[in-house]
């Protein structure tokens, strides 16, 4: 599970992202994570902080980098592998 997540990160930075790091709409949401008490709030902050980070102008790597997370979720890391492989078969 290490080696696709690893694997999906790596793909993540190499594709055309359109937000990164300093992208200013992190800026509200980490303060907000930072204040957030309750863990049932810090899982909608951390979903909409890992929305920032996933996007891409790329359609083909928005479809694929969906069909990994889908894959990683549920533990079929041929499918995973495969969508980092930029969709070819495992």
């Amino acid at each position: 599970m290490l080696r696709l997540t690893l694997s999906l990160a790596l793909f993540l930075a190499a594709s055309t992202a359109a937000a990164d790091q300093r992208d200013k709409r992190l800026d509200s949401l980490f303060e907000s994570l930072g204040k957030t008490e309750r863990t049932d709030q810090t899982h909608g902050v951390q979903a909409k902080i890992w929305a920032v980070w996933i996007e891409s102008r790329d359609d083909e790597t928005n479809r694929l980098m969906d069909l990994g997370i889908a894959a990683m979720r549920a533990h079929d890391l041929g499918l995973g592998a495969a969508a980092v492989r930029r969709g070819r078969p495992p």
